[in-house]
């Protein structure tokens, strides 16, 4: 066969299985969900940030700072405080709210604001303060509680996640509690709209709560995606945002709970704080000492 001929057969031949449909086809790549996340401020001089909690009055920043150079993420040493930010991310107290003898804080992560006061988790206990008046602090201990980690409300409780437990305890205003079942190593947990959701930190995976206790959480079979999930957020349209302190990136999960996406890639991003108006993300970027404020666009 001369070289010309065997040209023309090699032509044929692809020519035939393009036709009959037997070319390689690459895998199919989820849809892009068309959301963005661009960095627009970054807060540094933070120790081990964890947390930020957003004052729904003035927009001011809380950050919660655990404090340790030996990984001393659960140890009662007195060493946590809170910092206030600006609404444009810039340290105005490094020490808002600080550790004392009469009020020790010691390695406190989540957050959230409800009737003016300022929850936060430190190891096994639950405390408050007022916005009006941070020295000033209460100490709620939930029977059996180990290690509280995130805090989210829906405007009349607040949710606490254990990651010891792995249950979630429900405390309203006047102190009285409940406790709702959560998934092992529940970490991360938000409220909307009558709805809670969480993330275990153990088990890779994203999680509907049965507010009332009686059911099971379920699970949206999305473990393989993620390393260590720490945080979750919704937004209105149902998009989920969620953090992977180990994976260092961000991700959205789409409104059907199928399509996971990253969105970016940040250093041990932790518990989020998240202004809905503004659609902006406060990310305590844990191992780095910072924060930094995300855009998100679609």
């Amino acid at each position: 066969m001369t070289r010309t001929m065997r040209v023309i057969a090699v032509v044929c031949v692809s020519t035939v299985m393009i036709l009959s449909g037997c070319t390689r086809t690459e895998p199919k790549q989820p849809p892009a969900t068309g959301l963005s996340a661009e960095k627009t401020t970054v807060t540094s001089g933070l120790k081990l940030p964890e947390s930020v909690a957003i004052d729904p009055g003035n927009g001011k920043l809380y950050v919660s700072n655990i404090v340790t150079d030996n990984e001393g993420f659960w140890v009662d040493d007195s060493n946590g405080f809170i910092s206030l930010l600006s609404p444009e991310a810039a340290v105005e107290e490094l020490k808002w709210l600080e550790s004392s003898p009469e009020a020790p804080i010691h390695a406190p992560k989540g957050m959230c604001i409800m009737n003016g006061r300022l929850y936060f988790t430190d190891n096994d206990k639950l405390k408050y303060c007022s916005l009006g008046e941070p020295g000033q602090v209460t100490v709620i201990s939930p029977a059996g509680a180990k290690r509280l980690n995130d805090l989210a409300t829906d405007g009349e409780s607040v949710w606490a996640s254990d990651s010891g437990t792995g249950k979630v305890f429900c405390v309203a205003m006047d102190g009285t509690m409940r406790e709702v079942k959560g998934p092992a190593g529940i970490n991360g947990i938000t409220c909307y709209k009558g709805k809670v959701f969480a993330v275990s930190w153990d088990l890779h995976e994203v999680y509907e709560l049965d507010p009332t206790g009686e059911n099971e959480p379920t699970a949206f079979g999305l473990a393989s995606h993620f390393t260590n999930l720490d945080s979750i957020e919704l937004l209105d349209d149902g998009t989920f945002i969620v953090t992977d302190y180990v994976g260092n990136k961000i991700c959205s999960i789409s409104a059907d709970r199928k399509t996971v996406t990253k969105l970016i890639e940040i250093e041990s991003p932790a518990d989020l704080g998240f202004d809905r108006e503004k659609m902006l993300l406060y990310v305590p970027e844990m191992l780095a000492n910072r924060m930094t404020v995300l855009k998100l666009k679609e």
